[in-house]
């Protein structure tokens, strides 16, 4: 499944591979590869409807694949056995009607990283988390993992989270959009938008926070 996705040229994939969010960028402490995600600007419900939801998630496992080659890497360059990362959430720029549509990605999302990659995770940082933030934990920790929730660490918008992810990684290997001094190519997700409306996708208006809460029941 792997193998197809990676020699996917078909259109909607293509654009896929553009606006993907996500991505492995510089080392931590440790000489591990760090795993950051702008989860802020894109839309990821919308994502996984332009190529479906088994391509969609295919293509996220593609992801571990690479973290576990650059951890293989790490290891044999520093003589010791590394087998968690970094996990960054960027959410600068989250609003409700993205983070609605996303939970059912994301709910699918996680239980195929917790099924396949259990132990993986070292930390899970979360930058800039505006306020929103408080209510969609409550909504999608219930489906996590509790190992999981243990790892999490949660930095607001008005937080430094600079000088808390820099504990973590060195300010010269942290991405220049979370304001450590590394150029990333990484990009936001926010040409999506405009990617899915221009292929036909609905757009879904505002939700309030109580239909949001409806949303992440069902």
């Amino acid at each position: 499944s792997l193998k197809r996705i990676a020699s996917d040229t078909s259109p909607e994939m293509q654009a896929l591979r553009k606006m993907w969010p996500c991505g492995v960028h510089g080392t931590d402490k440790r000489g591990a590869p760090v795993y950051y995600g702008r989860y802020g600007h894109c839309d990821l419900a919308a994502m996984a409807n332009l190529v479906g939801h088994e391509r969609f998630l295919a293509h996220a496992l593609g992801d571990q694949r690479a973290i576990e080659s650059q951890l293989d890497a790490a290891s044999q360059a520093g003589g010791r056995h590394l087998v968690t990362v970094v996990c960054v959430a960027d959410l600068d720029g989250l609003q409700w009607t993205r983070a609605a549509r996303a939970i059912p990605t994301f709910k699918r999302l996680t239980k195929v990283l917790d099924d396949n990659f259990p132990e993986r995770l070292h930390v899970a940082f979360v930058a800039n988390a505006p306020r929103i933030f408080s209510m969609l934990w409550r909504m999608v920790s219930p489906f996590l993992a509790d190992d999981t929730k243990r790892k999490v660490k949660i930095c607001g918008k008005g937080s430094d989270h600079l000088a808390e992810l820099s504990k973590l990684v060195d300010l010269a290997q942290i991405p220049d959009f979370l304001g450590g001094g590394s150029k990333c190519a990484i990009p936001s997700g926010i040409e999506s938008v405009d990617i899915v409306i221009s292929g036909g996708l609905p757009v879904v208006p505002e939700e309030t926070p109580r239909q949001l809460e409806a949303v992440a029941v069902s």
